[in-house]
């Protein structure tokens, strides 16, 4: 490995691991006896601050640079508690829109009821939602091979459990089904593992998984390492690594985060793509809308 591949490998992981080490530290801060709350009304407000006091019909709440507001209970669509992990230095920041998932490998498992639409390069589409805490569906298209009239599908289907604080297990398959392109094709795709520790904002997953054509399975795993940091309440690093047999890639970008949605630059390198391109290939522009 050439020596400055190895310098940005080695800093993405200093920098997530930095970020674990402040997300335990602040597991550990306990919140004021006033509860943080993250309200979102029908109409598509939101407001996030101290209850300050509550009956069976309204909240009082202490929101920030509004001041003390009442919101009718019958008027809330959601409400969401806080604590410390979304606060730094005093300043709210909204939940990271783009959790469970890395460039392309899946990290904490998609919550019930979230859902959201990905894009990546202007190709793959897809929508994934989370049936309950422990079981995600996704699917989507390929655009171009759509366009030409023999689209490509793709299924992604996974499980995931929460197994400690701040510990997850998950699998699920990839699956890629071309059957009007190639004939006697019967898809293929990966089926994996997956072990995860961290939060929503600060995260590594460590994964393996089979690939298959058809019927037939690889003999050996390809093996991922992948993570996340915020950084700023709207930028996130993200790195996603694929040990192969007998070669290794790897990637690592920026994430642009708003309430709803990401941006993610991401470029890949390897032993072979350094010696022309030393900081890497530009290979993953990718969008991502919540709902």
């Amino acid at each position: 490995m050439k020596s400055n591949q190895r310098v940005f490998f080695i800093t993405f992981i200093l920098l997530i691991f930095l970020g674990q080490i402040e997300m335990l530290s602040q597991v550990n801060v306990s919140d004021n006896q006033t509860r943080n709350v993250l309200i979102t009304l029908k109409n598509g407000s939101a407001f996030h601050g101290k209850v300050v006091a509550e009956n069976a019909l309204e909240i009082n709440l202490e929101a920030e640079n509004i001041g003390t507001i009442v919101i009718r209970k019958d008027q809330i669509k959601s409400s969401v508690n806080l604590d410390s992990t979304n606060f730094k230095k005093g300043k709210y920041w909204f939940p990271n829109p783009n959790y469970s998932r890395y460039f392309i490998s899946p990290g904490i498992q998609l919550k019930q009821g979230d859902g959201y639409y990905q894009n990546i390069d202007l190709s793959a589409n897809t929508v994934s939602y989370g049936i309950t805490n422990f079981l995600s569906i996704g699917g989507g298209l390929e655009l171009y091979t759509t366009l030409s009239g023999h689209p490509v599908f793709i299924l992604m289907p996974k499980l995931g459990f929460k197994v400690g604080k701040s510990f997850w297990l998950g699998g699920g398959i990839f699956y890629l089904n071309a059957a009007e392109v190639i004939s006697d094709f019967r898809g293929l795709g990966i089926g994996y593992g997956s072990a995860t520790i961290g939060n929503e904002n600060n995260n590594l997953s460590l994964g393996a998984g089979w690939g298959f054509v058809g019927t037939q399975w690889s003999e050996k795993p390809i093996i991922t390492l992948s993570g996340m940091t915020r950084v700023a309440r709207r930028i996130e690093l993200v790195t996603e690594n694929w040990i192969i047999p007998g070669y290794t890639v790897f990637s690592y970008g920026l994430r642009f985060l708003t309430e709803k949605t990401s941006i993610d630059v991401g470029l890949v390198n390897s032993k072979d793509i350094i010696k022309t391109f030393p900081i890497g290939l530009p290979v993953f522009l990718d969008f991502v809308l919540k709902f």
